[in-house]
């Protein structure tokens, strides 16, 4: 059992969420340009907390596909897991390695160029 796993039950509340990492979640959601109707893919997406953000840019025709490293890796998708409009590594990329790889191996199996977003600390956020 990893530590994320045995953290996730407090991690919300140890997290600093709200004063650090908050500002650079929504800055990357911001710069997916997201659409009501599309799909999501969250790599990494811990206990959830992009989930109710992306939810409220999505609206009820929407959906989001959440990963997370304790449950299985990005390699562990299907080869084709369908339309992906946009991909949201949140506080994720940095934690995996090599971080390329768990790039590529994720923007490989979208069966469209989707626009992507990786925020890796409370300010630095870019987008692909």
């Amino acid at each position: 059992m990893n530590r994320y796993t045995l953290l996730a039950p407090i991690y919300d509340l140890v997290s600093f969420e709200w004063p650090i990492y908050r500002p650079g979640r929504l800055a990357a959601i911001d710069a997916l340009g997201l659409q009501p109707g599309q799909t999501v893919l969250v790599v990494g997406c811990g206990t959830g907390l992009s989930m109710p953000l992306l939810a409220s840019r999505l609206g009820l025709s929407g959906h989001i596909l959440g990963v997370d490293a304790t449950q299985l890796t990005a390699a562990d998708l299907p080869a084709d897991i369908g339309q992906i409009d946009a991909v949201l590594f949140a506080y994720s990329l940095s934690l995996m390695n090599p971080w390329m790889a768990a790039w590529s191996a994720t923007t490989d199996r979208t069966s469209t160029p989707a626009p992507g977003a990786c925020s890796s600390g409370p300010a630095p956020m870019w987008r692909v």
